[in-house]
């Protein structure tokens, strides 16, 4: 029974399709080859124009992104030449880093790799992979791209642990490059706040000038960058300003510095 029926079934198929294309002839293959088509085409199409929007925008986000890093580097080597010139106004000469660096035949000073951060809201810490054995010592200062990242707070053999410029416990006498007012510059533990405290009121802070550590006491070196202002006020007592600053460098991203010493900065200038 079951045989006769599938016969019967291809019998009637048969003549159908004998019919049709007696009525349409060679019309009826082409109807039914592009009623079979029609969809493949369709989905290629689409699956096409949406892979080209993919490439062109993956493309688009790659130049882009390789713009971006070509552009921040780019603007990393103007601000630290910009802060040589302005260490030069301020202080009359060099900065032993840029000296350093400009004079042929001298030792450069000790890279770290920064290991690892310890950033919160109550600590700005980072591991580098240079301790005592490298030659560091503490209160060593670390720089990058002439701006100071921060001290060296403790030294083991093969590590040391710096405190970063962010830092609440992180405390540096420092002057205004335009204004030269001078005060304190104190972290925030944030990476976009910090503040300057201490500014006689007799000073004009000007928003957007940058602060510049002045080299006064025994750890920080002058004429190297700290931040820059963004807003300033009086204290209730008007007798001085509280500076906000933002830090130029940002402990977070930062993947290797520079140590120096005070003494070599001092012995740098004099030279």
């Amino acid at each position: 029974m079951k045989k006769i029926s599938t016969l019967t079934l291809c019998c009637c198929i048969s003549m159908a399709v004998i019919w049709l294309y007696g009525r349409w002839g060679f019309d009826f293959i082409n109807i039914m080859i592009q009623r079979i088509t029609y969809p493949v085409l369709l989905c290629t199409r689409v699956c096409t124009e949406r892979y080209k929007q993919w490439y062109t925008e993956s493309r688009t986000k790659e130049e882009l992104h390789k713009l971006l890093q070509d552009r921040e580097r780019a603007y990393d080597a103007l601000r630290a030449e910009y802060i040589v010139l302005r260490a030069i106004q301020v202080h009359g000469y060099r900065t032993q880093y840029a000296e350093t660096l400009s004079q042929a035949g001298t030792t450069l000073p000790m890279i770290a790799q920064v290991l690892m951060r310890r950033c919160s809201d109550t600590i700005q810490e980072l591991v580098l992979d240079l301790g005592s054995r490298d030659g560091v010592a503490v209160d060593m200062v670390a720089i990058v791209q002439n701006c100071i990242l921060g001290r060296i707070r403790e030294v083991y053999p093969t590590t040391s642990v710096l405190i970063a410029v962010t830092d609440a416990r992180c405390k540096i006498p420092a002057v205004c490059a335009s204004s030269h007012a001078e005060g304190i510059y104190m972290g925030g533990n944030r990476p976009d706040s910090a503040s300057l405290r201490f500014v006689s009121h007799l000073c004009a802070v000007q928003e957007g000038e940058l602060a510049l550590s002045s080299g006064e006491g025994k750890v920080y070196p002058e004429g190297y960058g700290i931040g820059r202002v963004t807003h300033s006020e009086l204290d209730a007592r008007r007798l001085y300003y509280t500076v906000d600053i933002v830090p130029l460098i940002d402990p977070v991203t930062t993947r290797s510095c520079t140590l120096i010493r005070k003494e070599c900065a001092a012995t740098e200038n004099n030279c």
